[in-house]
């Protein structure tokens, strides 16, 4: 009666076991993966990010080279309005010194006249150049204003790109990682899991035992110590096992035994 009651404990702390284990792994199946799908919404929110930061960067680069490209243009245009009042201040001091009194007296009255107007022409060139020059001065202030706040515009999105990068969910990434070099074993797993056991019978059965089927029959010996015994099917079987002898049996086939019976498995 002892022995009947300590079995069903065992049995009943056995199936305890296994259910806790059950719902612990339910438990941490479901929560992981819970914190899989937030980590998904945060990742994608993430992403989303990341490619409004890459496409605000690719409007400041843009801005960027624009700018760039206005300055050289404004730099040129002033070294080209330099170059014109230089060019027009030698003309009028070479001219100038061509008056003196002598010219002034007995020279070429059309040709003083022509160094006239061309000086006159001259100082308009040099008034025109020098105000463009000044106007291009404010234009070149004013854009390297904005090619500064671009600077420090595009310093932003580069630190922001490089949070966002930095911040991608690293256990999300690990397992996705896992999966993707894994899942063919997984997948070999759980096939010879689930349909291992068929595809052995059927492969003992139509293969190894073709072989067999092909081979000679066996025979018992001439004079064989015991005959085996055919019975009738019956739902269960008693056997006695006197001191010494050895009984093998599948394990799920026994229902019972005495206390006084040592029982042991094999692999």
């Amino acid at each position: 009666m002892h022995g009947m009651l300590l079995k069903l404990a065992t049995w009943l702390l056995q199936k305890l076991l296994v259910a806790a284990v059950i719902v612990l792994l339910a438990l941490a199946a479901y929560g992981g993966w819970l914190y899989l799908q937030e980590e998904g919404v945060v990742e994608a929110e993430r992403i989303s990010r990341l490619e409004r930061a890459l496409d605000a960067r690719d409007r400041l680069l843009a801005a960027q080279a624009a700018v760039n490209q206005r300055i050289v243009s404004v730099r040129s245009d002033m070294a080209t309005q330099q170059d014109r009042v230089k060019r027009a201040a030698d003309i009028v001091a070479a001219l100038r010194k061509l008056e003196s009194w002598w010219d002034q007296w007995f020279g070429n009255p059309a040709q003083q006249a022509a160094n006239a107007e061309q000086i006159q022409r001259m100082d308009t060139l040099k008034s025109t150049a020098a105000a463009r020059f000044a106007e291009l001065q404010y234009a070149a202030a004013d854009i390297l204003r904005e090619k500064d706040d671009v600077d420090a515009s595009l310093r932003r999105a580069h630190a922001e790109i490089a949070l966002l990068e930095q911040s991608q969910s690293r256990p999300r990434q690990y397992v996705l990682r896992a999966w993707d070099k894994t899942k063919g074993w997984v997948a070999l797993a759980l096939g010879s899991y689930f349909f291992g056991p068929t595809l052995w019978a059927l492969t003992m059965y139509y293969g190894f035992g073709s072989l067999l089927a092909w081979g000679r029959p066996i025979r018992l010996a001439s004079n064989p110590a015991a005959l085996p015994v055919v019975s009738a099917s019956r739902v269960s079987v008693e056997a006695t096992l006197e001191p010494g002898e050895l009984l093998r049996v599948k394990e799920s086939f026994l229902q019972a035994s005495d206390e006084g019976i040592e029982r042991q498995t094999r692999f």
